[in-house]
């Protein structure tokens, strides 16, 4: 997994506004991609979560490929359980 960094205190990336601009509310920084990306790898083979197989990370994006999952959306399917 690229870490990036080392020791060097940097401004947060935010994926998708350019450098200096101020970021949507809820917007991911790098830093939080990467993270949540090192958890998942930390999880892999746990049967409550979706296993990932692979990640593409860029300066506007990140893209998980994880297991086709039918029936609907996450969303769809917490909606439905009242969350």
């Amino acid at each position: 997994m690229p870490w990036g960094g080392g020791d060097q205190q940097q401004m947060p990336t935010y994926f998708g506004t350019p450098a200096g601009e101020t970021p949507r509310p809820g917007q991911a920084t790098r830093a939080a991609a990467l993270r949540e990306l090192g958890v998942l790898q930390d999880l892999a083979g746990c049967p409550a979560l979706v296993a990932l197989y692979d990640y593409y990370l860029d300066s506007s994006c990140c893209c998980l490929v994880t297991r086709l999952l039918r029936g609907g959306t996450l969303e769809e399917r917490l909606q439905a359980r009242g969350w």
